[in-house]
């Protein structure tokens, strides 16, 4: 954030400014505005942005994806249910790197993260999913399917070697 400070990025102009400059605003801060369209109506601030900024660019704001993810990470902590998080990962599209640390210990969570986890990803955290008891059943035949599945090793660019240690760390147990 000092970098971003730094450099005083401008948001560009047109009908995403607004969400640019959150974007911007939670890199600096560390949180997030209200939303323009979220303000109370009798509020000054709410009178100001609807002088300052075009309706296109209150609803993008409103409907930002990205937004919505910055959201949704924030709103997610330690204390958050094992249904909440998978719910944000299925719906939302966080990965393993947005979820609180003590959650990563749930089997609820990791199947939510493994339906659209990469295959580096997969290999990589072989040895957990095994840990918390993910991979039984149904899901072990899918999760195998992958892992030998030639023509998706070589389009993620999986390095026989990578393959090697992930058997290793999973006989092993540790993960």
């Amino acid at each position: 954030s000092d970098l971003f400070r730094l450099c005083h990025p401008i948001a560009p102009k047109g009908d995403d400014n607004l969400v640019y400059e959150q974007i911007f605003h939670y890199v600096v801060k560390g949180r997030l505005k209200v939303r323009k369209r979220r303000l109370p109506i009798d509020s000054d601030e709410a009178t100001s942005a609807k002088k300052k900024y075009t309706e296109e660019q209150m609803k993008r704001e409103d409907e930002s994806q990205a937004l919505k993810l910055i959201e949704t990470f924030l709103s997610l902590s330690k204390d958050s249910t094992d249904e909440e998080v998978f719910k944000a990962v299925r719906e939302i599209g966080l990965v393993r790197e947005h979820i609180p640390t003590e959650k990563l210990n749930s089997r609820r969570v990791w199947k939510g993260l493994l339906k659209k986890m990469p295959m580096t990803a997969l290999i990589r955290n072989l040895g957990k999913m095994q840990n918390v008891g993910l991979l039984t059943g149904g899901i072990l035949a899918q999760v195998a399917y992958h892992v030998r599945n030639k023509d998706a090793l070589k389009k993620a660019r999986i390095h026989p070697i990578q393959l090697l240690l992930a058997k290793t760390v999973n006989h092993t147990g540790v993960g």
